[in-house]
């Protein structure tokens, strides 16, 4: 994976290569660990400009991730946080060479599973948001390799 942020653009630059090292696929995370809590409480969900200069030729599913704490105190606290995710639509990948605005409504987010996740009280705690991550995703037996841009990532209100 390599990530390079073009500062004169304020553009986001993922080139990755997801070779399939686990019996279910791979994936990497882009993830933004904050000092302190961020309130998106009165926000509907997340917004991202993305385009996709080169296309994975595999199934790449892109996942936006929020990590929240259910008490403020425990910033910094190693496994006090919870996450859960929101999956695009698999073909968001696959529309190269083209500016496009998707949204991930914060009532889609369903609580994350699988081994290593924790939970600390198995609610959504929007105004304590203490990461964010963009992830991508490979399926089983899979080896996809492409590139995305990313002009924004913003929380949005209707």
């Amino acid at each position: 994976m390599n990530v390079t942020v073009n500062e004169n653009k304020a553009t986001t630059r993922i080139e990755y290569e997801l070779p399939p090292f686990f019996p279910w696929g791979n994936w990497l995370s882009v993830r933004r660990q904050l000092k302190s809590t961020l309130d998106l409480s009165g926000c509907d969900g997340l917004e991202l400009q993305i385009k996709v200069e080169k296309s994975a030729q595999a199934t790449t599913l892109l996942r936006l991730t929020l990590s929240d704490l259910s008490n403020p105190v425990d910033i910094g606290k190693h496994g006090a946080d919870e996450t859960w995710w929101f999956d695009f639509e698999d073909d968001v990948l696959t529309q190269a060479n083209s500016w496009q605005t998707i949204k991930a409504p914060f009532n889609k987010f369903t609580p994350s599973y699988g081994e290593g996740n924790r939970k600390n009280n198995y609610e959504k705690d929007l105004d304590k948001i203490i990461g964010t991550e963009i992830n991508l995703i490979s399926q089983s037996g899979e080896h996809p390799k492409g590139t995305i841009l990313i002009k924004s990532f913003k929380p949005y209100k209707n």
